[in-house]
């Protein structure tokens, strides 16, 4: 399980469905043979939905994905290693040309995907993924 809320969430529908596989994911002949549901009420549609159901799970996944909080760290500068394969290996160089110290987490988060109108990063999780987050429990809760 993961300490996000929304990932949470995504990974206890996704175990929810795959207990349903052998009731739902059949053919619509199968489903309106075995439940007695009558051909009236489109039993297309509830197969289709059911099998359709893990691919808006990938989709919000990928959305999530996208806006991951990156961690942020401190420049190389203040790295006190002097050993050159630590340097080469845990030091990289921002795309602002900063060179960054992998030792030397903040503690703070980013957006990977979010910037501010002075184009600087958005402390995560940003507006989409609160977003996100408000739609699920708005939508579970009621």
């Amino acid at each position: 399980m993961t300490d996000n809320p929304i990932k949470a969430w995504i990974e206890e529908r996704r175990a929810i469905h795959a207990g349903g596989r052998d009731v739902l994911l059949r053919s619509s002949y199968e489903l309106e043979r075995e439940s007695g549901i009558e051909e009236g009420n489109d039993i297309d549609a509830i197969v289709d939905a059911h099998n359709m159901f893990p691919r808006a799970l990938d989709a919000l996944n990928a959305v999530l994905e996208l806006h991951k909080p990156m961690p942020v760290y401190e420049v190389a500068e203040m790295c006190e290693n002097e050993d050159e394969d630590h340097q080469d290996s845990r030091h990289w160089e921002a795309d602002d040309g900063t060179l960054i110290c992998e030792d030397l987490p903040t503690g703070d988060t980013n957006c990977r995907w979010c910037c501010d109108e002075d184009g600087d990063p958005i402390e995560g999780p940003c507006f989409n993924v609160k977003v996100i987050q408000q739609a699920i429990e708005g939508a579970t809760n009621e």
